[in-house]
């Protein structure tokens, strides 16, 4: 019955805002509990006990027992209205609904076969891209935000009571999802102003705004810096744990589970290091702090070819060739952030 799954969290609801006063109850049950214990039972009970005399009444004792559910359901459906919460959908409540749908001239969703005959695509449902964007748009899942399949290939990102900035944030993560990009970490020599936006960002009481990736000027449009999410060996060491693929110890780091900024104690530092301080802790992930330069903004569309291969130490590495505009940005990008005596910065690929 649709009124009791709504009655049961009501009376739960119940509870749960007794329990406050439970804690300065001497015998550990505050009055606010022992309330809603009562009307619960007497939710129940009454229906039943009034139905009897009302099918008599009526000269229909035979229909008590359906009497009685009647009143349960009237009964029941007034305490979820007084008492508890229901929850609106994006349509009553206000919200955005987003729909996107897969490019099948990007070769994925698509079933179109080739000249030969052979299938010339690679289909991807759009259930399939559901767990990554999930990964990007909500990474805590602590956000009220829904995304599903909208067919086979459109996907459809429901988000309730947000600002016109935090639709705008999501938007631009959907739309940067696998695109690479060649960015600066950001460090306190350089990138002072970007560091104090992102503390900002870290205190903020909203904790939508603290989970945002990307760091806004204070014009609040344009994008100086974003959070990016370091990456981890897949395989466990000794000690259960998965190192960082690169050392990050002394660069503006935040925690992506709550967004607040992270303090690394002196001594802790290497891959290894700093992913055993961050088991100590609880930490799963953590992100790091990197910067936009407009324009010098380097990207995977300008890369003219990329190849595997081996560094001078024998070392798994990635070789790739950029095209004119790219290898002028990259010029431009490598020569502003060379080695100034003892400073060193890092490059990384996002």
């Amino acid at each position: 019955m649709d009124c009791l799954n709504l009655f049961f969290p009501a009376v739960i609801s119940l509870l749960a805002q007794a329990a406050p006063d439970a804690a300065a109850a001497s015998d550990g049950i505050s009055a606010g509990q022992y309330l809603a214990v009562a009307i619960f039972a007497a939710v129940l009970i009454v229906p039943f006990l009034l139905a009897g005399p009302i099918a008599r009444m009526l000269k229909m004792p035979d229909y008590s027992t359906r009497i009685g559910l009647i009143l349960l359901a009237l009964t029941a459906s007034l305490t979820v209205l007084a008492f508890g919460k229901i929850g609106l959908g994006v349509d009553l409540r206000g919200g955005t609904i987003l729909v996107y749908e897969i490019d099948p001239s990007k070769g994925i969703g698509s079933n179109e076969t080739g000249e030969d005959g052979q299938f010339s695509g690679n289909r991807i449902a759009s259930s399939e891209l559901i767990p990554s964007l999930i990964k990007r748009i909500n990474p805590s899942g602590t956000q009220e935000i829904a995304i599903r399949p909208y067919g086979e290939n459109q996907i459809e990102i429901i988000i309730p009571e947000v600002d016109q900035r935090e639709v705008d944030r999501i938007k631009e993560i959907i739309s940067t999802a696998g695109i690479l990009r060649f960015a600066i970490v950001a460090n306190s020599r350089d990138h002072q102003r970007l560091i104090e936006l992102a503390r900002a960002q870290a205190n903020d009481s909203s904790q939508r705004q603290r989970l945002a990736r990307t760091i806004l000027d204070s014009d609040g449009t344009t994008t100086i810096g974003f959070w990016a999410l370091v990456d981890r060996e897949k395989t466990p060491d000794k000690n259960d744990n998965r190192p960082l693929r690169v050392d990050v110890s002394q660069s503006i780091l935040r925690n992506p589970a709550d967004g607040r900024l992270v303090e690394v104690p002196p001594g802790v530092g290497g891959v290894d290091g700093l992913a055993q301080w961050m088991q100590s802790t609880g930490m799963e992930n953590i992100q790091v702090l990197m910067v936009v330069d407009q324009q010098l903004d380097v990207t995977g569309e300008d890369l003219a070819f990329a190849s595997s291969g081996f560094d001078t130490d024998g070392s798994p590495a990635v070789r790739f060739k950029l095209n004119d505009s790219g290898s002028g940005r990259f010029l431009a990008l490598t020569t502003n952030n060379a080695p100034d005596g003892q400073h060193r910065r890092q490059l990384g690929i996002v």
